[in-house]
């Protein structure tokens, strides 16, 4: 249990890492272009934030890397619509991202399944 604990702390650390630094560009370029939010630039950093989440919890798992892939989507959507629901105070679910999200994320844990474990 312990180890399954430390690998789930890596991952989270991998993916918060890797969203500081791309959200962190994105930022910059944006302050200093004087450019509005592009919604296909943001979809595209989710996008391979889902995939690389998918293939940590896959690459930890080994077994059933669609499964969990989709599910680790749907939690992790639900988790970050919650977070922008209390923080903007409207309500606005979109399945289509939802279903877009999960989808690279089972690609994502199908891609980790078949490399040798990293975590």
């Amino acid at each position: 249990m312990k180890k399954i604990t430390i690998k789930g702390i890596k991952i989270y650390l991998v993916l918060f890492i890797y969203l500081f630094i791309t959200l962190l560009i994105y930022s910059l370029l944006i302050s200093k272009m004087n450019l509005a939010l592009n919604k296909y630039v943001l979809i595209t950093i989710l996008g391979i934030g889902f995939i690389l989440l998918g293939f940590l919890y896959g690459n930890m798992l080994h077994k059933k890397g669609i499964i969990i892939g989709i599910i680790m989507g749907i939690i992790h959507y639900l988790l970050l619509y919650l977070i922008f629901m209390i923080s903007n105070f409207e309500i606005s679910f979109n399945i289509i991202n939802m279903l877009l999200y999960s989808v690279l994320s089972g690609i994502g844990g199908i891609l980790g399944v078949n490399f040798k474990k990293i975590i």
